[in-house]
C-alpha cells in the first residue's frame, strides 16, 4: 500500500467511522429522557451479553481472516473458498449457540421492562451481523472504506427507527427493533457489495479446508474471548450487582471512551495489512508515536472538560458516569502502545503465541483479583473500572517486554 493510499484510507475512515460512533450522540439525550435510564440501561444490559456470544462466532476470523485475505487478495477462487469456508462456520456457532442462550435467559434477572424476556430472546437476532458482515474482507483487501459506508448507512437506518417509533406503538421498543434492523441492514449490504462488488461470491468447498481454517483461526480465539470478556464482563456485573441504572452510567462513559478511541483503531486497521504485506516495522514505530501523542492530548482535554460534555449529551442525571469517564480514558494513551505492538508487530511478525499469552496472563489476573473482590464485597462501578485500566496496562507491559526481547530479529 502507497502513503496516499495509506493516507486515503484513513481519511475515508476518519470521517465516516466518527459519523457511524456520533450517531448514538444523535440520539443519546432523546432516548434516555424517553426511557429512563432504568429502562435503558435494560437494553444494553441484554446487547453486552448478546456482545459476548458474539466472540464464539467471531472466533478469532477479524485476525485470522484479515491476513488470509491479504495474501489471496488476487486471486477470487480463493477468495471465494475462503469467505465462504469463514461464513459457514460462523452460520454453525449461530445455531449451536441458540439453545445454550435460551437457557442462560432464564437465569437472567428480570426487569420491569416491559416483555423482558422478549426482548432476551429477539435480541439474539443481532448476531446476523456477526455471521455475514465481514469485516475481515474490507480490512485484507484494503478496501476498508466500503465496512465503514456500510456501518454509518445501518447506523442511520437505527436513528430513523429510533426517532419514528418512540412517536408510534413501538415506543420503549424503538432502541430494540432499530438495533435489530440495523444488524440484518448491516449483514445484508455486507454480502451484496462483497458479491458485486469484488465479484467474491459463496461456493463448496471442502470439509477438510474448512477443518483447517476452523483450526488456523483457533489461534486467534482465546486471546479475542479473554479481550471482549473483559470489556463486556462490566456491564453484566453492574446490571446484577447496582442495578440497570448503573449500567446506563457505564454505557455512556465507554461511548464517549470508544468515540476517542476511533483514531486508534482507524490507524491500526490500515496500519495492519499494510505492515503484513511489507513488513515494514519503521513504520509502525512512527504511527505509535502519532498515536501517543493523541491519546494524552485528548486525556487532558476531556479530563478538564469531561463534566460539560456530559451534561451536555444527558443531562445532570447523568452525573454517574462522570468518575467512570476519567478512569476508562485512561486506557486512551495505554492503548495507543498496546494495539499497535499486538497486530502489527507480534502478529505479523510470527509471534502469535505471545501475542495471545499478552492477553491471557493478564486476563487470568483480571479474573482473579475481580473473583476476589466480588467474593469480599468490595466491588463498586469505579472498582470495575479501574480494573479494565490495570488490565490493559499488563497487556502493554507484556507486549513491551516481548517486544524488547525480539527487536533484534525484527
Amino acid at each position: 500500500m502507497s502513503i496516499k493510499k495509506f493516507v486515503k484510507n484513513i481519511s475515508y475512515l476518519g470521517g465516516i467511522q466518527m459519523l457511524t460512533l456520533f450517531v448514538p450522540f444523535l440520539y443519546y439525550p432523546y432516548l434516555i429522557r424517553y426511557m429512563g435510564a432504568e429502562n435503558y440501561g435494560f437494553v444494553i444490559y441484554v446487547q453486552a451479553i448478546i456482545f459476548m456470544l458474539g466472540i464464539f462466532i467471531d472466533y478469532g476470523f477479524n485476525l485470522y481472516g484479515t491476513k488470509e485475505a491479504s495474501q489471496r487478495r488476487e486471486d477470487k477462487i480463493e477468495m471465494s473458498k475462503l469467505y465462504s469456508s469463514i461464513v459457514f462456520i460462523k452460520i454453525l456457532m449461530f445455531i449451536f449457540l441458540i439453545p445454550l442462550y435460551i437457557f442462560i435467559v432464564e437465569f437472567l434477572p428480570s426487569s420491569n421492562f416491559p416483555n423482558a424476556y422478549y426482548i432476551y430472546i429477539f435480541m439474539y437476532l443481532l448476531l446476523i451481523n456477526d455471521v455475514f458482515f465481514s469485516q475481515w474482507f474490507f480490512q485484507g483487501v484494503e478496501e476498508i472504506k466500503y465496512a465503514a459506508i456500510i456501518n454509518l448507512s445501518s447506523r442511520i437506518l437505527l436513528l430513523f427507527v429510533i426517532f419514528i417509533g418512540v412517536n408510534t406503538t413501538l415506543g420503549l421498543y424503538s432502541l430494540t427493533v432499530g438495533l435489530i434492523l440495523s444488524a440484518i441492514a448491516n449483514a445484508i449490504l455486507s454480502v451484496l457489495v462483497i458479491k458485486y462488488k469484488f465479484s467474491v461470491n459463496f461456493v463448496c468447498v471442502r470439509f477438510e479446508e474448512i477443518k483447517c481454517h476452523a483450526k488456523a483461526s483457533s489461534a486467534f480465539f482465546f486471546s479475542r474471548v479473554a479481550n471482549i470478556f473483559i470489556l463486556k464482563i462490566n456491564a453484566f456485573i453492574i446490571g446484577n450487582s447496582f442495578g440497570m441504572n448503573y449500567v446506563a452510567y457505564y454505557d455512556l462513559a465507554e461511548k464517549l471512551v470508544n468515540l476517542l478511541t476511533i483514531p486508534l483503531n482507524i490507524l491500526n486497521q490500515v496500519t495492519y495489512p499494510k505492515v503484513s504485506k511489507d513488513k515494514n516495522y519503521n513504520f509502525v514505530y512512527l504511527i505509535i508515536k502519532l498515536a501517543l501523542l493523541y491519546a494524552l492530548v485528548t486525556y487532558m482535554a476531556i479530563y478538564f472538560f469531561g463534566q460539560d460534555i456530559i451534561r451536555m449529551f444527558a443531562g445532570d442525571g447523568m452525573e454517574g458516569s462522570i468518575t467512570l469517564l476519567c478512569i476508562l480514558l485512561i486506557t486512551l494513551p495505554i492503548n495507543a502502545i498496546s494495539y499497535f505492538l499486538g497486530n502489527c508487530v507480534l502478529i505479523v511478525a510470527g509471534y502469535i503465541k505471545s501475542f495471545n499469552m499478552s492477553i491471557l496472563h493478564p486476563g487470568l489476573l483480571y479474573l482473579v483479583i475481580l473473583g476476589t473482590c466480588w467474593w469480599q464485597g468490595y466491588l463498586s462501578p469505579a472498582i470495575l473500572a479501574t480494573f479494565v485500566v490495570i488490565n490493559c496496562f499488563f497487556v502493554c507491559l507484556y507486549r513491551v517486554v516481548v517486544y524488547f526481547k525480539i527487536k533484534k530479529e525484527l
